[in-house]
């Protein structure tokens, strides 16, 4: 699998791309992604995704006809904005979802995504990609989501859980 970092070229249609992009995603999301949520990526724009803290990452996997897009994930503000992340049925459960979020963890330095609790997959996915649920909410159609979270450490944290592992007891009971 390779990811591959959505970069504007001369030459390509932003529009046609967006078409693209938003028919994988409704084709793939089973009924499951809030309208609202759809409605944010309808009216995503190139200058948009060029913005400090927005990325559009393909999942791209060999096949004998050539590169098949097996996942996408797009993030605008982090995730604070639009937040989603959507793999073919096809190539669920093999971590692709989990490596995309975790690569715009890597490439964003901080993640938010909002996921229903009855999505055990997508729950999991944010887990295994570093997140951490941080609190429960109420979106604007009523629908309650949890939060998920996750930063990059920084140097300081680094310093802080050395100097915590210099303590070690020899003996659990000690």
């Amino acid at each position: 699998m390779l990811i591959k970092e959505w970069q504007p070229e001369e030459g390509r249609n932003w529009e046609l791309e967006h078409g693209q992009l938003l028919s994988f995603v409704q084709r793939y999301t089973r009924g499951r992604l809030p309208a609202e949520s759809y409605y944010q990526l309808m009216k995503l724009s190139q200058s948009k995704l060029l913005a400090p803290g927005s990325s559009l990452l393909f999942a791209l996997v060999r096949t004998e006809e050539g590169p098949l897009l097996a996942g996408l994930s797009c993030l605008t503000n982090q995730g604070r904005g639009v937040s989603i992340v959507v793999v073919n049925p096809f190539y669920r459960n093999r971590g692709i979802g989990s490596s995309l979020l975790s690569r715009q963890l890597a490439r964003l330095g901080e993640v938010t995504c909002l996921v229903a609790p009855d999505n055990p997959a997508g729950l999991q996915m944010c887990l295994n990609a570093g997140l951490s649920v941080t609190r429960i909410v109420r979106c604007a159609s009523g629908k309650t989501l949890l939060e998920c979270c996750g930063k990059l450490a920084t140097d300081a944290d680094s310093t802080h859980l050395s100097l915590y592992s210099l303590h070690k007891p020899d003996k659990v009971g000690d």
